[in-house]
């Protein structure tokens, strides 16, 4: 099991950094099979942040959360759909041998209400397989599976700030071709 993980503050471009990275290998890396999912913001007619969707690789959409009142799982000021993100995330992403890299944006506290979400990716830090995981992740957080992530022994992390963030992109994309290859 190998990870590469990004981290930084929110809005620093970690999310565009994966979508650059899917794009970029889609082009240049030939027989690569990607499984995973990045999150997007919803805004509304405003303009104004009103949750976030997790949408798949393939393009296929599914609620994370939303600011509306009245359901048991919050952060901060969002509600998070625990059992819609579930039922999205097992029936986009299957797990497979023939999966070359799998994009997991984000491992953080919204993602982590799932319990199923949480057991599995403890299971892939776990695991002995020669899977590959590029992820995003909190850079502070009090969470202990993000800690035993980023301690890994087979896990490089990369801090993206807004003044990195556009000349560690070829570094973060040489070090995922690399993990592929």
């Amino acid at each position: 099991m190998s990870f590469l993980l990004i981290t930084g503050l929110p809005g620093v471009g970690k999310t565009t950094i994966v979508q650059k990275i899917i794009k970029d290998l889609r082009t240049k890396v030939q027989s690569l099979s990607l499984q995973g999912f990045y999150t997007e913001e919803v805004r509304d007619e405003k303009g104004e942040r009103i949750g976030f969707d997790v949408v798949s690789l393939e393009g296929n959409r599914g609620i994370l959360s939303r600011t509306k009142a009245g359901m048991n799982y919050k952060v901060g000021k969002y509600i998070v759909y625990v059992q819609e993100f579930e039922d999205f995330i097992f029936r986009e992403v299957k797990q497979s041998d023939h999966t070359s890299l799998l994009v997991i944006d984000e491992i953080g506290k919204m993602e982590l209400l799932s319990r199923k979400f949480e057991i599995f990716i403890n299971n892939l830090i776990c695991s002995n397989s020669n899977f590959r995981v590029i992820a995003t992740v909190p850079l502070k957080t009090p969470l202990k599976l993000i800690d035993k992530l980023k301690q890994h022994p087979k896990s490089r992390t990369f801090h993206i700030t807004k003044s990195n963030r556009e000349t560690v992109y070829d570094d973060i994309f040489q070090s995922t071709k690399s993990l592929v290859n």
